[in-house]
């Protein structure tokens, strides 16, 4: 299965741990995890450079993210795989 994850706002580093801990379990289980970081949000890189999730994408650029799976991922519609 393929996971899509998209950082809440406001951003915190406790929201970040616990969303990079699912993006480890959910990986751990086989699937494939998208992980859209917009960069209005405060983001550490190097805190970041020591975590080995496997399968796991991170997009710091929301200009990366397709638009039309955004908004039809906000309105409930059924997405399919944009992670290749």
């Amino acid at each position: 299965m393929d996971v899509i994850l998209i950082n809440p706002i406001p951003w915190n580093f406790s929201t970040y741990n616990r969303i990079h801990h699912f993006a480890e379990l959910l990986s751990n289980d086989g699937n494939r995890v998208l992980f859209v970081n917009f960069p209005n949000v405060h983001f550490d890189k190097e805190k970041e450079k020591g975590r080995t999730i496997p399968n796991l994408e991170i997009w710091h650029n929301p200009y990366e993210f397709d638009l039309n799976l955004f908004n039809r991922l906000k309105k409930g519609t059924r997405l399919e795989s944009k992670i290749d």
